[in-house]
């Protein structure tokens, strides 16, 4: 489906991506010479939510070494709050750590608070194939918001770019990326 939507995967996996595929991808945009945008698809649970976070992270710690020149944007894509409620998802209990140690218990708390914040329950990426009309429009909404934060990024941060360029930029990103997110969460009128 990327792929007919003109988008790259950089990977996919079914934990949190290690610092090996992140050195990769900053070789990946380093070759590219140009600002990233990332696009997180993951499951909407304890792990799944901090995925983005985590690669930030060891991409922040990639830039701070040298190894990483460009700017990468980090967004969130799926699953999300308002595709949960607008698509109907499942929500299945999170299974909580049976591990007695300090691991389990720092486990089981962040289980708790999550689902303080979230509501109780996860969603599993793969529940979209419920709505694979809806799916392929998240879809396409990323690669729109990979444009417009491109566009964004490259303009906003170029020295001789105006103000009125610059607010421009904005505006249409802002309206487009607004349109797209609505059929994407998926309102069909």
């Amino acid at each position: 489906m990327a792929a007919d939507c003109g988008c790259n995967v950089v990977v996919e996996g079914e934990v949190d991506l290690s610092q090996t595929v992140a050195n990769e991808l900053a070789q990946r945009i380093g070759a590219a010479g140009k600002p990233a945008v990332i696009l997180y698809l993951a499951d909407f649970d304890v792990k799944g939510y901090g995925m983005p976070a985590n690669m930030a992270g060891k991409l922040a710690w990639l830039h701070q070494r040298g190894d990483l020149e460009q700017r990468v944007v980090i967004e969130r894509l799926a699953v999300t709050t308002e595709q949960i409620e607008a698509l109907e998802l499942p929500r299945k209990p999170i299974e909580t750590s049976s591990a007695t140690g300090t691991g389990g218990v720092a486990y089981n708390r962040r289980i708790t608070e999550w689902e303080q914040q979230h509501g109780a329950g996860a969603t599993e990426l793969n529940a979209l194939e419920q709505h694979p009309d809806k799916f392929r429009r998240i879809v396409r909404l990323g690669k729109l918001l990979n444009l417009c934060i491109y566009t964004l990024v490259t303009v906003l941060w170029t020295d001789g770019a105006s103000y009125d360029d610059r607010g421009a930029s904005v505006r249409h990103c802002s309206q487009a990326v607004s349109d797209e997110r609505r059929l994407a969460t998926l309102d069909d009128t």
